[in-house]
């Protein structure tokens, strides 16, 4: 079972990896073109603080080997 889950996640991830990668793609291109891109970059980086800092408490509490990995990955 547990081979099962790990293989519905890496599906997942393979999935939403790539869109989640050429929407950010279309945001900058839209923002250099806008003339706008330092602020979107300051966004971008105000967002990954928030969800870095989100994860970390996550895998504190919780002792799940997947918040883990996703934990190191990000760091």
């Amino acid at each position: 079972m547990a081979r099962n889950w790990s293989s519905r996640y890496h599906s997942l991830w393979v999935v939403i990896f790539p869109i989640v990668v050429v929407l950010v793609l279309l945001l900058l291109v839209r923002s250099f073109s806008r003339g706008t891109l330092t602020h979107s970059l300051s966004a971008f980086k105000t967002l990954a603080d928030i969800v870095a800092r989100r994860w970390s408490r996550l895998a504190r509490r919780s002792s799940s080997v997947l918040l883990l990995k996703i934990k190191r990955f990000l760091s």
